[in-house]
């Protein structure tokens, strides 16, 4: 995800910016900033394409253009086609711009901001918005590397090369935390202003994942509980540790397996969603643990898919029967509990689960019956939320 012009005006400088044209256009992105001077005076034309990047915020005091709007018009049209996201001018030499530029900007979506002298100084401007592109790509370039961990095995000295990359400083006893968020744009204002001491920083890996978080937390003594650091750095993220939605890893006391961690808080999350559990730990999701890191396996979707035939064909009463057998099983066989999430009598339920016995395995017993539609169940709730 890239900054983008919008984004400016969270930062204090920007605060009394005004934007004059371009409403449409704040969504644009940005990769750098700079002043536009003199550029645009006579026998500076074939250097203009190296002067002013793409997508760039141009900031300007209109000097150059002092009693020439010709030339103020022809500057915006040429910053436009070099493809710079917006434009900002100081009131100064130009109260008010041309009303041919308005136009323009209007019609090309090109935001054009307006500050007085007094507002901010250039390099204030510059800085701020290079400090805020160079965040975001750090941010991004995190995310990339721990998708990049996830791709594949690797052999423990690749594990330990990566984590030298990621976080020479990481303990050895860690514990991984996915907090789903659901808010991409949320995430990243979070993470642009996490500002840390530097023992937390040193000792974690805060790192968007998608649209959510990953927090990896670590220390080097065994007896200290890690959930303390997990606190602070939620502390520091501006989040209330209140109703938070996520999904744990077991405590690794080895860092080499940082994979492995992350996989079991995303796999704890997402069994968090299929049992609709606000919080859960990896060691709490039981049967999961060994469906999970094999549901492409083609001998697992087989069995779900000849288990379950019976009810999982097109049909109001295949339907009721198949909803049945999801919410007897995420009951954990309690008929009491699946009758109250089915909005229906227990004798119902108690009805149709032994119409799916008869239909799918008629010849086990009541227990045998359990084990292997919580199986196929479980499967198919995975495919589910896979998808």
């Amino acid at each position: 995800m890239s900054i983008c012009v919008k984004d400016l005006f969270q930062l204090e400088v920007f605060k009394n910016f005004k934007i004059v044209a371009g409403q449409k256009g704040l969504n644009r992105r940005l990769a750098a900033a700079q002043v536009l001077d003199f550029e645009f005076v006579d026998g500076l034309e074939n250097h203009r394409k190296v002067m002013f990047d793409k997508d760039s915020f141009v900031v300007s005091s209109l000097l150059f253009a002092k009693d020439n709007e010709q030339i103020l018009t022809e500057a915006v049209k040429i910053l436009f086609n070099l493809g710079i996201s917006a434009f900002a001018y100081k009131n100064v030499i130009y109260k008010n711009l041309p009303q041919e530029i308005i136009d323009f900007a209007n019609s090309k979506n090109l935001p054009v901001l307006e500050f007085q002298d007094e507002d901010a100084y250039f390099e204030d401007i510059i800085f701020e918005i290079m400090n805020q592109v160079k965040k975001d790509s750090r941010i991004t370039l995190m995310e990339d590397k721990i998708k990049h961990l996830l791709q594949q095995e690797w052999s423990l000295p690749e594990v330990e090369s990566m984590i030298d990359i990621i976080n020479p400083n990481l303990r050895n006893k860690i514990q991984v935390f996915y907090i789903e968020m659901g808010d991409e744009q949320k995430v990243m204002n979070s993470l642009m202003s996490f500002d840390p001491p530097e023992g937390l920083r040193g000792n974690s890996i805060v790192s968007k994942y998608n649209k959510d978080f990953l927090l990896i937390i670590s220390t080097d003594k065994e007896d200290r509980n890690l959930q303390y650091k997990f606190e602070d750095v939620l502390f520091h993220l501006g989040i209330k540790k209140d109703n938070l939605i996520m999904g744990l890893s077991s405590i690794h006391f080895d860092k080499s397996k940082i994979k492995m961690a992350i996989e079991e808080a995303i796999q704890a999350r997402m069994v968090g969603k299929i049992e609709n559990k606000d919080n859960i730990n990896y060691q709490e999701i039981g049967l999961y643990q060994i469906l999970l890191p094999e549901i492409r396996s083609e001998h697992l979707q087989k069995y779900m898919q000849n288990y379950l035939k019976p009810i999982l064909n097109n049909g109001e009463a295949q339907n009721e029967l198949l909803k049945t057998a999801v919410q007897y099983i995420l009951a954990g066989g309690d008929l009491n509990q699946a009758s109250q999430t089915l909005f229906c009598h227990k004798n119902t339920v108690r009805y149709r689960i032994n119409k799916i016995h008869e239909l799918i395995d008629a010849n086990s017993n009541e227990l045998e019956f359990f084990q292997n539609l919580a199986v196929a169940v479980k499967i198919y709730l995975i495919n589910g939320y896979r998808h």
